[in-house]
C-alpha cells in the first residue's frame, strides 16, 4: 500500500532482504515477474522498503534469541 506502482493486472512484485535485531536491513532485492516492470520496482518499491529501517514494523518479538531474519515477500496488482 505504501508503494505507488502502476502495472497491468496480474503483475507480481517480489522482494527479499535480511534484517537484524536492531532493524538494520541488508541484501535488499526487488524485482517483478514481468521484466518490463523490474526497473519500476527498483525505483519505487525499494525506497519504500528502505524507509522501514529501524521502524517498529521490523522489531523482533520480545524474548527472541534470533539475531537476523531473511525475509521474502511479494504482492500482485489485482
Amino acid at each position: 500500500m505504501d508503494s505507488k506502482v502502476f502495472a497491468p493486472l496480474g503483475t507480481a512484485f517480489k522482494f527479499s532482504f535480511t534484517v537484524d535485531k536492531y532493524g538494520n536491513m541488508s541484501n535488499v532485492k526487488v524485482w517483478s515477474t514481468n521484466p518490463a516492470y523490474t526497473d519500476q520496482a527498483v525505483r519505487v518499491i525499494k525506497p519504500v522498503l528502505m524507509s522501514y529501517r529501524n521502524q517498529p514494523i521490523l522489531n523482533f518479538p520480545e524474548g527472541t534469541k534470533r539475531i537476523i531474519k531473511n525475509f521474502d515477500g511479494s504482492f500482485m496488482i489485482s
